[in-house]
């Protein structure tokens, strides 16, 4: 009740809306039935603010500590894969793998997608500059994650060497003038 008295005795013209609703004292302070229920409400809630009420405390927020740990897992994960050096701390990196395990994925998941997309993508000049955590943990992440992982072509016994593109005409001018 002493709150409410409080609340309703500031000089404030506005509704705000907070978890409390707080008016222009126009009518008697006597508590009716409907007020003491106000009250009780008022007072079963903690940890709310009112610009009105100053001396309500604001809620203080809470650090997700396994989420700062596991998305530091993930980078730190992605950085010892793909060889590269991005920022834990970077806020557009934790958003997207914030986004992601909102949406029920593990690490494991994430760890599973690097290892796809190195994979697939790592011996590829083209395709390695995409490489990043903003392509693999976008919205397509989903895909990544779900797609088969390529066979190596075994029908070729030379499939595991590194090709190169040697200019054969050179090679036989030089061993024609041996």
């Amino acid at each position: 009740y002493r709150k409410k008295q409080r609340l309703l005795a500031m000089n404030s013209d506005c509704n705000v809306t907070c978890n409390v609703t707080c008016n222009t004292m126009k009518r008697s302070v006597t508590p009716t039935d409907k007020d003491i229920e106000k009250d009780k409400y008022i007072s079963s809630v903690e940890d709310t603010y009112c610009p009105v009420a100053p001396d309500i405390p604001s809620p203080k927020p809470k650090k997700n500590t396994n989420f700062t740990s596991q998305a530091k897992t993930i980078i730190e994960y992605f950085n010892t894969k793909a060889n590269t050096s991005y920022k834990t701390s970077n806020r557009k990196t934790l958003a997207l793998i914030k986004a992601r395990m909102s949406e029920g994925f593990t690490v494991d998941d994430f760890k599973t997608v690097i290892d796809k997309k190195i994979l697939e993508w790592g011996r590829e000049p083209n395709m390695c500059q995409y490489l990043r955590p903003l392509t693999l943990f976008s919205n397509k992440f989903d895909s990544y994650l779900n797609q088969p992982v390529q066979a190596k072509n075994t029908a070729n016994k030379f499939a595991n060497f590194e090709q190169h593109n040697w200019d054969w005409e050179k090679i036989s001018e030089i061993l024609d003038n041996e």
